[in-house]
């Protein structure tokens, strides 16, 4: 049995191709091997998806590693979360270079090249159409969330400080969906089984390689590598292949580490979609009690009558009548959820803690009576509801 293998040519360029490029380019690459200073670098996003998944591979990835292993470059990655502004440590040199930098606006800096790409949602629900999704609530990365100023998505996206973060979020029911990079879904999650593309939306998406005006010699090499490193790559490519294909006249050996070295990746790989299929059932269960809960309370209102769902779990309330309770002085708020923060900023009363204390004082059912101001007129308010794992269904009276 036999397999169709690169020419020994194919070989020979992928290798030769690197080392004419570092002897063509040896005086620039010396000079900054022998800088006193290291190149500190970052990848925006540089995490996406990829502690919590098998894969780990990149566009810019991938280039950094090449710069640093074959061609020695100095490079130190720096923790995004240490920089305040991209820009102003670039200004100062404390920052030599970032890959896929989403906005790039007038600055001391050198914008090498530009990358195209696409920001995409990420749904729970199968088959979700561009009406429905202002009615969900959605997660980003916070360095994206300039791309969600003035769209439908604006005023009900919460931010993320990493996409492991994020991706955590979303599997475990704390928000329908989130808004990524297109290449991290195609890479990442286009398998995944409880993970849909809204393929209705679709925002485009710009990234830069920037460089600090004051690393010149750096700027020089990358000029010449980036079209070194698109050739190469190709090449890289073909070699993976051949790795996917050995002969078996290659010796037992080599067919024993393969074997091995696959075996661990489906381990480790179903391991982790058991851990995420647990969370997502978990999640699945909560939504089934609410119902439940729904259903028991039915008896005590009308069709007519406002309801409310809190999970205290997720943060977030529900009403099946847009808030019309607290807000209806307003025309309409066009929205029938919204975080029990994001409420009581709005109401001016802490309904986190509120619900909490009913959890504790209470058996399952209560009865509970408080004040509260709405539009500068307060009320008696009456709340009558049901609960069970920190999921509340409830009824909400006022009188003057």
């Amino acid at each position: 049995m036999k397999y169709d293998q690169p020419s020994q040519e194919e070989k020979i360029d992928k290798n030769t191709s690197l080392r004419n490029f570092i002897e063509d380019n040896q005086d620039i690459i010396s000079e900054l091997r022998e800088t006193k200073q290291p190149l500190y670098y970052i990848i925006v996003g540089v995490d996406e998806i990829q502690a919590t998944t098998v894969k780990q591979q990149g566009y810019y990835q991938e280039m950094v590693s090449l710069l640093i292993d074959k061609i020695d470059l100095p490079l130190q990655p720096v923790k995004q979360e240490e920089l305040n502004s991209i820009v102003a440590e670039m200004e100062e040199d404390n920052l030599s270079i970032v890959f896929g930098h989403p906005l790039v606006k007038g600055c001391a800096t050198s914008i090498l090249s530009s990358k195209e790409e696409s920001l995409v949602l990420v749904a729970t629900k199968k088959d979700m159409t561009a009406e429905e999704v202002p009615y969900a609530y959605w997660g980003v990365e916070e360095y994206l969330s300039s791309y969600i100023k003035d769209t439908i998505l604006d005023e009900h996206t919460i931010l993320f400080n990493t996409a492991t973060d994020l991706y955590h979020a979303v599997l475990e029911g704390e928000i329908e969906g989130m808004l990524i990079k297109y290449s991290t879904y195609e890479s990442y999650l286009q398998d995944e089984k409880e993970l849909y593309l809204v393929s209705d939306v679709v925002l485009p998406l710009q990234e830069y390689i920037v460089i600090s005006n004051q690393q010149e010699e750096l700027l020089r090499l990358m000029k010449k590598f980036l079209p070194f490193y698109d050739n190469y790559r190709k090449i890289e490519q073909i070699a993976t292949a051949e790795m996917r294909y050995l002969r078996p006249i290659q010796g037992m050996e080599k067919g024993v580490v393969l074997w091995t070295s696959s075996i661990i990746m489906v381990l480790t790989f179903i391991l982790t979609v058991l851990y995420f299929v647990f969370r997502h059932r978990r999640e699945k269960k909560r939504k089934q009690l609410a119902s439940v809960l729904y259903q028991e309370l039915s008896v005590l209102y009308d069709n007519n009558q406002e309801v409310f769902i809190v999970d205290l779990l997720a943060g977030k309330i529900r009403s099946n009548h847009h808030f019309s309770c607290f807000f209806e002085n307003q025309s309409a708020l066009h929205r029938k959820h919204m975080s029990l923060k994001e409420l009581s900023s709005k109401i001016g009363f802490n309904f986190e803690e509120h619900y909490r204390y009913i959890c504790r004082q209470f058996d399952r059912t209560y009865l509970f009576q408080y004040q509260l101001y709405l539009g500068g007129v307060r009320y008696q308010v009456k709340e009558e509801g049901i609960f069970e794992q920190g999921i509340l269904v409830l009824l909400i009276s006022k009188e003057k």
